[in-house]
This record gives C-alpha cells, sequence and structure tokens, in this order.
C-alpha cells in the first residue's frame, strides 16, 4: 500500500516497487483514470506515467469490475504482480449520484458512505484474488485526502471520508504500507509499532505508580 498527497511521487515508488516485486517479468498496470481525449492537462500527466513505466508493462484501463479486466489481460510470462493505480479514482467512479434539494442544497443518500466503502474494497479483493499462492503481490497506489480545510461540498466530504475508510482497512491488511512525502517513503507499519511500543512502556509506568 503506497499513500501520498498529488504529486508526492506516490506512484513512482509504487513502481519502484513493483519493479523488485516482480524480478523483472511483466506487470499489469491497472490504470483507474483512462485518458480523457478532451483534457489536455490529464493527457499529459499519463503520458508522463507511461514513459516513466518499462515497455513490457501490461496497462489495462477499467473504473469498474476491475478483475474482469485484469483476468482478460493475463498472459504467458506474468510476473504475478499488479499495480492497481489509484484508489481515489476507483472511489469517485464508484459514489452515488448526489441530488439537489431544496434550497440547492446536497442530498448524500444514506448509507453511501459504508456502501461505496464496501464496494471499493470488494473490487480490490477481487483483484487481490487473481494473484496466485506463490510470490504474487498487488501493489496499491492511493491518495492522501487528509490536510486541508473541509470542503464545502457534500460530494466533496463523501469522496474524503470514502477515500479516508478504504486507506485504514487496506492500510491494515497490507503486508508493507508506506506514506510517500517529497518523494521518501515512510514505513506506516513501523510507526505503528513504535507507537505501540510506547503506550505499552506508559501502561506499565501507569501500573508501577
Amino acid at each position: 500500500m503506497v499513500i501520498g498527497g498529488i504529486a508526492s511521487g506516490n506512484s513512482a515508488v509504487a513502481e519502484e516497487f513493483a519493479s523488485r516485486l516482480s524480478n523483472g517479468r511483466p506487470i499489469i498496470y491497472l490504470a483507474t483514470s483512462p485518458a480523457l481525449s478532451k483534457d489536455v492537462e490529464n493527457d499529459t500527466r499519463i503520458a508522463s506515467h507511461r514513459a516513466r513505466r518499462p515497455s513490457s508493462w501490461v496497462t489495462v484501463e477499467a473504473s469498474r469490475d476491475l478483475a474482469t479486466a485484469v483476468a482478460e489481460a493475463q498472459m504467458a510470462g506474468f510476473s504475478d504482480v499488479i499495480l492497481l493505480e489509484d484508489i481515489g479514482i476507483l472511489v469517485s467512479s464508484h459514489l452515488p449520484r448526489i441530488e439537489i434539494g431544496p434550497g440547492g442544497r446536497e442530498v448524500v443518500p444514506a448509507g453511501a458512505c459504508e456502501a461505496t466503502v464496501a464496494a471499493v474494497l470488494g473490487e480490490v479483493d477481487a483483484v487481490r484474488g487473481l494473484i496466485g499462492p506463490a510470490g504474487g503481490s498487488l501493489v496499491v497506489v492511493s491518495q492522501d485526502p487528509g490536510g486541508g480545510v473541509v470542503p464545502v461540498s457534500a460530494a466533496a466530504r463523501l469522496w474524503i471520508d470514502v477515500v479516508g475508510m478504504v486507506n485504514q482497512s487496506l492500510v491494515r491488511d497490507a503486508d508493507t504500507a508506506w506514506a510517500v512525502i517529497a518523494g521518501r517513503p515512510v514505513d506506516l507499519h513501523a510507526g505503528a509499532r513504535l507507537f505501540e511500543t510506547f503506550e505499552m512502556r506508559r501502561g506499565h509506568q501507569s501500573h508501577a505508580s
């Protein structure tokens, strides 16, 4: 699991991890953001990402039913490594329609957050199920939705809540988890273990006193 803010370098770090895990064999790069022909700036970003990846990697574009798209792309010599980029866009494709109620107020459907979290985690689990038991890996890239002011838009707040909850769930389950800041990966599990050690020591001190 690799989390980072916009332009943090999280994609490059995830690609490096995936490359090391694959031992030089082909990787499936699962892109949840297809190129948009009318969005020049977005096309430029995607072209930059593609240019950075080895030509042997197979790019699969899908915003829903990811496992089906990956299964259709698997081929002989596949390294059993999948890089999923990214959770933020995957969440956007699963968010429910936000209706506009009286007075122009946004109305979020009841249970929308929990339902969207379940749908996105289901997509990730389905992709993970395609990886073989020996030597396979799923590298997941996600955005860090925190660090800013709470948006006025209900739709934006829903997106932040869902991405945050999905990130927490995936990090808990991940063998390794990293937060990328200015291109430098920070080990989240190591930080959690340090915190747990501190809490245990503080608890012992409380009992001793």
